[in-house]
């Protein structure tokens, strides 16, 4: 008998249950014992080594392991009184502030994994961008390239937000490579694509720039939309009493 014969007389025998023994009650009985998932923890922050990744491609800092930082440069470009070329400590010796922000890969499909809730610190990209002169009147776009060779853009009014963040540490310990070291884009409320990683340059746009996804037709707005999940009470876990806690 092959597997797929097997799955056949086994929801066939199923249906004869439900017939004989009263119907869908006794059927999820039965599905419970079959299918349950013990219910999940939920967590407030997600921890980094649990922080689900997603990349276009290899990254060489991902895939090196040994990246030093010191040679690292942050190049601001574009449509800017003064460009400017930024180190590591030029980064360090800036304003910081902390927030917590959710990112969510776009292709999350509700009830998924994709997506972790963390304490993020870092600089204002707002600031930044007044410091260097962006131009108000002619920029659009604010385009982040990536060393991987990735590309994408938010728009010049979105990051002149004040909870726009370039982000170097993730609940209290330097940005995970994975996660985008030594610096990444958080950009509250927008999915992954646009929360760009190992970044490198940053150019003040005068149009309406196509990053890597939107170039395959991908969305160029970006905005999180309503998302749920249940991590308790699990999957076909029999419910008894009165009150019951729901988290996700």
């Amino acid at each position: 008998m092959n597997l797929k014969r097997r799955t056949l007389l086994q929801v066939g025998g199923l249906s004869l249950l439900a017939g004989l023994t009263g119907g869908c009650d006794s059927v999820g009985g039965v599905l419970g014992r079959m299918f349950a998932v013990p219910p999940r923890e939920t967590l407030y922050l997600t921890p980094n080594d649990t922080f689900y990744v997603v990349n276009y491609m290899e990254s060489p800092f991902n895939v090196s392991r040994d990246l030093d930082v010191e040679p690292w440069r942050l190049a601001i470009t574009g449509e800017v009184k003064k460009p400017v070329t930024l180190g590591w400590r030029d980064i360090l010796n800036r304003d910081s502030f902390d927030q917590v922000v959710t990112l969510e890969c776009i292709d999350t499909l509700p009830g998924g994994d994709s997506l972790g809730n963390a304490q993020w610190r870092g600089i204002s990209l707002k600031k930044l961008l007044q410091d260097v002169g962006a131009d108000e009147e002619t920029a659009r776009d604010v385009v982040f390239r990536a060393a991987d060779g990735y590309d994408d853009s938010i728009p010049f009014s979105r990051a002149m937000r004040d909870d726009v963040m370039l982000a170097y540490l993730m609940n209290g310990e330097k940005l995970p490579k994975a996660h985008g070291f030594p610096l990444r884009l958080v950009v509250p409320g927008l999915y992954g694509i646009k929360n760009v990683k190992w970044i490198i340059e940053i150019e003040v746009y005068n149009g309406d720039y196509q990053g890597y996804w939107q170039r395959k037709g991908w969305t160029d707005d970006g905005t999180i939309k309503i998302f749920s999940r249940i991590d308790s009470p699990g999957h076909y876990q029999p419910l008894r009493g009165p009150e019951h806690v729901f988290r996700g």
